[in-house]
């Protein structure tokens, strides 16, 4: 964990995690390198149970990276892990740039383990779920 902050701490990138964590899995490390790759994640939040990055942050004292839907200028994701079952649901994405929400779950799929499956709960999307996919058919997604 302390190798993480330190590899992706820089002046123009937060990354930080529950205090209560002291190890963290090596599929959610991964996740976490890729996600930093993107230039308009600025913040970082490594949960119990899985990762939120946006370019924004709420909250003064619990910051929050910002990842709510149809928020106008947000762009943000944020990822729940079940080592369970082998799931990784995309609970919150927004892109207020176009390009940017593909690029952000394209991150979130890079390292992940073939026999995890995608999981999407709730789709807004008017197609951006049915595209991504397509796109990452390698695996077997999980529509709830």
């Amino acid at each position: 964990m302390k190798k993480l902050m330190e590899d992706l701490n820089t002046p123009n990138k937060q990354v930080w995690a529950l205090q209560k964590i002291k190890d963290i899995d090596p599929v959610v490390e991964h996740c976490v390198r890729d996600l930093s790759k993107l230039d308009p994640l600025k913040y970082i939040k490594i949960t119990s149970n899985g990762v939120i990055a946006s370019n924004q942050i709420e909250g003064k004292r619990d910051k929050v990276p910002v990842t709510k839907p149809f928020h106008p200028t947000a762009i943000g994701i944020r990822l729940i892990f079940d080592f369970q079952f082998k799931t990784l649901e995309f609970f919150e994405i927004n892109s207020a740039t176009k390009g940017w929400g593909e690029k952000m779950v394209e991150a979130a799929l890079n390292s992940l383990p073939l026999d995890w499956q995608p999981t999407i709960v709730m789709d807004w999307s008017d197609g951006f779920w049915d595209r991504m996919k397509k796109v990452h058919n390698r695996f077997t997604w999980l529509v709830i």
